[in-house]
């Protein structure tokens, strides 16, 4: 009986310590180990030899739902950053800090507006759910929200957070790689149109060293 009761005065008070932030570790009991990153993404970070900075622009008053959004990318910058202290962070309010929209537009930044109920009124929420790369004089955007067609919006954040760990481990690679691969395109114009080939290079250039 003594062992039992001791047993939960002991979970107890690591679920207390958790909620106070005393611990900074998740334990991934998931079967699909969800909550561990993978190799590949372990090999991507380690790989980072000068400073990277990742600006999260996802501060503010917004949605409870958005928090989680919030709180992973939070959790997950911060193993990156245990993983290579050349990693760092930082969460940005654009609207607090008075940031232009013309500034975040040119950063690839489009606002997402959501609607707000507060005290019977109806209100609108501006938010920039981006976060900004900058290694070396490389800076990239990375949209946190997917955009997809045909899921409801509660679908739509949750594979967002699904895909947190390879959107910033793609990108991460892309900006921090010294030499990229080069690659030969063939066209075909039944496949590509005119106004699709550019957009098409740009993201093969973002990757590889691409010419048709």
């Amino acid at each position: 009986m003594n062992k039992k009761y001791n047993a939960y005065i002991i979970i107890g008070a690591v679920l207390i310590l958790g909620i106070f932030g005393v611990f900074s570790k998740r334990f991934d009991l998931t079967q699909e180990k969800r909550y561990t990153l993978s190799e590949s993404t372990v090999k991507i970070l380690k790989s980072v030899k000068k400073p990277l900075t990742v600006d999260v622009y996802l501060e503010g008053d917004f949605p409870a739902s958005f928090r989680q959004l919030q709180n992973e990318t939070k959790f997950m910058l911060e193993e990156f950053r245990k993983i290579n202290p050349n990693i760092d962070y930082k969460f940005i309010d654009p609207i607090k800090t008075k940031m232009s929209k013309d500034t975040l537009a040119a950063m690839g930044m489009q606002p997402s507006i959501l609607p707000d109920m507060k005290d019977g009124k109806i209100s609108e929420i501006v938010m920039f759910p981006f976060a900004a790369l900058k290694y070396n004089s490389y800076g990239s955007s990375i949209p946190l929200i997917i955009n997809q067609s045909g899921i409801d919006a509660s679908e739509q954040l949750s594979r967002s957070i699904e895909n947190l760990e390879y959107n910033f481990a793609s990108n991460i690679k892309a900006i921090t790689e010294e030499e990229k691969k080069n690659i030969g395109i063939m066209l075909n114009q039944d496949e590509l149109g005119p106004s699709q080939l550019p957009r098409f290079m740009d993201m093969a250039l973002a990757h590889y060293k691409a010419a048709p």
